[in-house]
């Protein structure tokens, strides 16, 4: 849903996994990272992005997969 942002693989793939509605604990084991590899990538992906917190990014690929363009 990030993909072609201008982001990162992690910056893109945890995002990812943030709009479909895992936690930080859930990417976690899924991924088979640590706590702070899904941290550090969120919080630059955010930024890069302009917005905030998880329910901006939620929101934001919500807003995508609407767009048809």
């Amino acid at each position: 849903m990030m993909a072609g942002l201008g982001l990162g693989y992690r910056e893109t793939t945890i995002p990812d996994s943030v709009i479909e509605g895992k936690t930080n604990a859930e990417i976690v084991r899924i991924l088979s990272i640590g706590p702070r590899t899904v941290q550090k990538p969120l919080a630059k992906s955010y930024s890069k992005l302009g917005i905030e917190n998880r329910y901006a990014a939620i929101r934001m690929g919500m807003d995508r997969s609407r767009d048809p363009s």
